[in-house]
């Protein structure tokens, strides 16, 4: 009973062993298997090299022969260049041998490629060349001589082999002109082929090419390696001299007179008119397969190593890469059941059944990951989100908690910087689009802009900031650090300024400005928080500047009321002064003139018309002033003519005795309006006339009254000194006078605006415009009656 699992053991384990062999063998025969594609790609590739190769060493060559013949031209316009130079020397002109050879000796000196530089008179007499000259040379028969005086152009000569020496040259003549246009000379160079020997040996040409240059009739002029011993003779290979000769140039293959297989290029080589020069490279086939024959020899070595290192492998190694494998899943599996969710088995990707059991397991142990990572992340989303909404309630209500402008601000300040962990935060209100407030909790104390710490500059910041969103901008103060005050870089040493708009109502109101610290991380959270933080305080500001304007208008009007209250009762004193000094005075002499005449009448009858006279004229005079100040309580011609003629009466009293001209423009039609509304528009004309004789120093006025459907619009325009209306709104209400604030009040009664246009040096223009008066809804009595 024992031996009988031993025996079943033994036979699991028999089995085991078989398959583990079966599958080396597989593998074996596998590997055999991906050899042979290898293989054959490899002599496939080395093939395609050949082939490759053979068309690059030709196209090499064919690119050599052409540059060659690119640099034959090159130096012969060089050459044609200096001599255009010699032959306007003074020194060849006048044919100065010594000057002459001093001359051409340092050009080619400087010019060591051309053989030589010579002159000759008219005749062909050589008179200066800078090779030695032994006997007298004359050149007169030489056609380069003939085409050049005849031409008065450059002329090239067919190479020759110089019968002194193996040298192949070329001579180029130009004509020396005298003062008349007419040539007396040649200046010649001579150009040798020497200058191939040095392109040659810099080129990158195989070992065993050779370089050749021939004429029309197959005689070698020039030959590398063999220099020397070539030239002068027949080109060997008669078969290639006739193709070369036949064609401009192009490439071919063929055996050199060795037996070498060779390839070919070639090409002309440019000279005179009747030039008929070839130059041919050849490179050895057996060179230009080199390469490739050593990369087939080391690929096959390689392949070689690889195939007996991958036998080997997989005969000793397939039992210890199956067996690691079950063991490493084993293992991962035990770390995923005890929690661990990262294990894997990071298997590289196969098709065999343990590699689909371990991908299988990865996605398991992935898909298990992903969920407990999806848990989490939403338990740190519900939470951020609670606590982002819990500070936003908290700073909404310490925001709303206060009503005063500074504490808004330093509220602000205070709880931006605490929420987002902030060395500091400033806050920017703006008025008429600019910054006109700026509060900061860093190292300073909260300060008015123009005094202490001023802001960094809205424009400056958009100038230099990168843009997080349509709302958010961010500068780099290491690169932009003169933005903030010398104060807040010395005590914080800020590296990032992250500016948000406050907006409420569609209205940029204001700017909210965080200072961070090198290191700090403002991500999307802080910057969705941000924006939050942005949104209520733009509303407290708001509400503390109505707050704030609300407490002004009730201060203003309390001014309002009292400087009202002084002018009724400045008003009735100048009546009771006027009163006294000219009714009752004139009340006074009326009495006496009565006592006087009844005494005359009593003494001397015929004195009593004189008297009758004078107090005819008294009561006259008293007449008069009784008028006048009724039509200054309210003119009686409001009420009978309209409103026109009572600002054109008054305008004309008021103003004409000091010395300014004024008149009215009326497009209304002569219609008549409210009479609660001509005594507002007539009150408002009162107050802008009294305020233009005490403060534009004017010397016209015009008032301008229009009617354009249902908008009423009233101007008083003067010429006078103007001022500034920002200054105007900048002083303290209790500090104002009655003038604009009483002609504003005046404005709303109607329901309409004041605008006032002015600037210094260029006049004032009030404008009053309102709608159409419902006169149901008018105020019947005139409650601010105007002072002088």
């Amino acid at each position: 009973m024992e031996e009988h699992p031993r025996a079943i053991q033994s036979g699991v384990v028999g089995a085991l062993r078989s398959r583990l062999r079966s599958l080396r063998l597989r593998v074996i025969g596998l590997l055999l298997l991906a050899l042979l594609p290898a293989f054959s790609l490899m002599v496939y590739t080395a093939s395609q090299s050949r082939s490759r190769a053979i068309n690059e060493t030709q196209a090499n060559a064919l690119r050599l022969t052409e540059l060659a013949a690119a640099n034959q031209l090159r130096l012969i316009d060089g050459a044609r260049d200096i001599l255009i130079t010699l032959a306007q020397l003074p020194a060849i002109q006048s044919q100065d041998r010594a000057a002459c050879l001093f001359f051409l000796s340092n050009v080619l000196m400087q010019h060591p490629l051309y053989a030589n530089f010579g002159a000759a008179d008219g005749a062909g007499n050589v008179f200066c060349m800078t090779l030695p000259q032994r006997l007298p040379i004359n050149i007169a028969h030489l056609d380069y001589f003939q085409q050049s005086i005849n031409s008065g152009d450059l002329a090239i000569s067919e190479y020759q082999i110089s019968s002194t020496s193996s040298q192949v040259m070329v001579t180029l003549a130009f004509p020396v002109m005298n003062p008349l246009g007419e040539p007396q000379g040649i200046v010649f160079a001579n150009l040798d082929l020497r200058w191939l020997e040095q392109f040659i040996t810099s080129a990158p040409l195989p070992a065993g090419s050779t370089l050749r240059v021939i004429d029309r009739n197959g005689i070698i002029l020039a030959s590398y390696p063999n220099g020397e011993i070539e030239i002068g003779r027949m080109m060997p290979e008669s078969a290639l001299t006739s193709q070369v000769l036949a064609e401009t140039s192009g490439l071919t293959q063929g055996t050199d007179v060795n037996g070498i297989a060779r390839l070919y290029a070639y090409t002309p080589l440019h000279a005179g008119a009747n030039s008929d020069v070839h130059m041919i490279i050849s490179i050895p086939t057996e060179a230009a397969f080199a390469e490739t024959n050593r990369s087939l020899e080391l690929n096959l070595i390689a392949l070689v190593i690889g195939a007996v290192l991958a036998l080997g492998t997989a005969w000793f190694g397939t039992q210890f890469f199956f067996l690691r494998q079950v063991n490493s899943l084993v293992r991962v599996t035990q770390r995923l059941s005890s929690g661990d969710l990262n294990a894997r088995t990071n298997w590289t990707p196969g098709q065999g059944e343990l590699d689909h059991l371990g991908r299988a397991f990865d996605e398991m142990a992935r898909a298990l990951q992903r969920r407990e990572q999806e848990q989490l992340w939403a338990q740190a989303q519900i939470r951020r989100k609670t606590e982002r909404a819990e500070a936003l309630t908290r700073i909404a209500g310490h925001l709303n908690a206060r009503l005063e402008l500074e504490s808004v601000l330093q509220a602000v300040c205070d709880e931006t910087s605490r929420a987002l962990n902030v060395p500091a935060v400033g806050v920017a209100v703006y008025q008429h689009g600019e910054e006109d407030l700026y509060y900061f909790n860093g190292s300073e104390q909260p300060s008015d802009i123009h005094t202490l710490t001023r802001p960094p500059s809205r424009s400056k910041i958009e100038a230099a900031a990168t843009q997080i969103d349509a709302l958010t901008l961010q500068v780099d103060l290491f690169t932009h650090p003169r933005l903030v005050s010398a104060k807040v870089r010395q005590s914080l040493n800020p590296c990032c300024l992250i500016c948000t708009n406050l907006i409420q109502e569609g209205n940029l109101i204001g700017r909210l400005d965080l200072y961070t610290g090198e290191g700090a991380r403002i991500g999307e959270d802080e910057l969705t928080l941000l924006k939050g933080i942005a949104n209520e305080a733009a509303l407290a500001i708001t509400n503390a500047r109505l707050y704030t304007a609300l407490q002004l208008e009730e201060r203003t009007r309390a001014n309002l009321v009292h400087q009202l209250i002084g002018a009724q009762e400045d008003e009735r004193m100048r009546i009771s002064r006027e009163l006294h000094d000219e009714t009752s005075q004139s009340l006074t002499a009326l009495l006496v003139g009565l006592d006087t005449i009844r005494m005359a009448a009593r003494s001397d009858i015929s004195r009593i018309d004189n008297h009758i006279n004078s107090l005819k004229s008294i009561t006259e005079d008293m007449l008069s002033n009784i008028h006048r100040l009724i039509a200054d309580l309210r003119p009686s011609l409001l009420d009978d003519l309209g409103l026109v003629a009572a600002i054109e009466w008054y305008g004309e009293q008021r103003l004409k005795k000091y010395g300014l001209s004024f008149s009215i423009q009326d497009h209304t039609l002569h219609k008549r309006f409210p009479r609660p509304v001509e005594t507002t528009l007539f009150r408002i004309v009162q107050e802008g006339l009294t305020n233009v004789l005490r403060h534009a120093k004017a010397s016209s006025v015009i008032v301008r009254l229009t009617h354009d459907q249902d908008l009423i619009t009233l101007e008083i325009r003067d010429d006078g000194i103007g001022f500034d209306p920002k200054r105007l709104e900048s002083i303290d209400p209790g500090e104002r006078g009655l003038g604009l604030r009483g002609m504003r009040e005046r404005a709303a009664i109607l329901g309409g605006i004041l605008e006032v246009d002015s600037a210094l040096g260029e006049g004032t223009t009030v404008r009053i415009r309102f709608h159409t008066y419902r006169e149901e809804e008018m105020i019947n009595h005139d409650p601010y009656p105007v002072g002088r």
